[in-house]
């Protein structure tokens, strides 16, 4: 990196604008002196007009890297570059405005910017909207058409893609409910990361399904991985779950 950084650094003192920003992600990689000057160099750039820098000072606003975490600055850069359809601001602006997280929610406009970055290859946004075509929101419901994104998919094996599969597979679309196979993706989403493919694991376990035999010991495992998750929500009933199930005298075994 040190050697990125010394043939970075004239141009970017001159005034580029290109290395500017790599400076920038360079060095936000780094300690809190050094995301100081990251948040300094994306703000040149991002005030040069350079659309990837303007996303990438809006992830420094919204993460408060390198400054105080503001996220109405945050979403104000997302929007600049935007308008240039850079990939990575139209992924944040769909996303907030699908959950209301940072922006009142507008799941109509959601679906505009999720549509947006497909275009430019996003698979985020794709999952965004197969998601919104699979529930409703924003958007007529077209189950065959959530379910043709999802497919098209899932050699990306992302963890949201294998997790909404499963649910696909749990709901009996489209042909017919596959408990085991719905277990299967929900373990590889679990492997790469989804908190909702472990919770829902703990669910299926708990009561059993269909094949699937009830495991209370293995249950009570995904439970407490959950509490361990990123998710407030999801640890929180995690923790719920787990308090009822001891209160009934519910033992760690089978």
């Amino acid at each position: 990196m040190d050697q990125s950084i010394d043939t970075l650094l004239p141009l970017a003192e001159q005034g580029n604008n290109e290395a500017q920003f790599y400076m920038a992600a360079l060095l936000s990689k780094e300690g809190k002196k050094q995301q100081k000057q990251a948040f300094a160099y994306a703000l040149k750039a991002a005030k040069s007009g350079l659309p990837k820098a303007q996303s990438l000072l809006g992830r420094f606003y919204l993460y408060g890297v390198g400054v105080k975490a503001n996220s109405g600055k945050a979403f104000e850069w997302f929007r600049q570059a935007a308008q240039a359809n850079d990939t990575l601001a139209l992924e944040h602006l769909g996303f907030a405005l699908l959950y209301g997280i940072g922006l009142e929610r507008n799941q109509e406009q959601a679906a505009v910017y999720n549509c947006r970055a497909m275009e430019q290859g996003s698979v985020t946004a794709k999952n965004n909207y197969a998601l919104q075509l699979r529930s409703g929101w924003g958007v007529e419901q077209n189950l065959a058409e959530s379910y043709r994104l999802f497919k098209e998919m899932e050699q990306e094996e992302h963890p949201a893609v294998l997790y909404n599969l499963a649910l696909f597979q749990l709901d009996g679309y489209p042909h017919g409910r596959n408990a085991t196979a719905a277990v299967e993706l929900l373990k590889h989403a679990a492997d790469k990361g989804s908190d909702d493919a472990v919770y829902k694991l703990a669910e299926i376990f708990y009561e059993g399904a269909d094949e699937i035999a009830s495991d209370r010991k293995l249950a009570r495992q995904y439970l407490e991985q959950t509490l361990r998750c990123r998710n407030h929500t999801l640890r929180e009933m995690a923790a719920y779950d787990l308090d009822e199930w001891d209160t009934s005298g519910e033992k760690s075994d089978n």
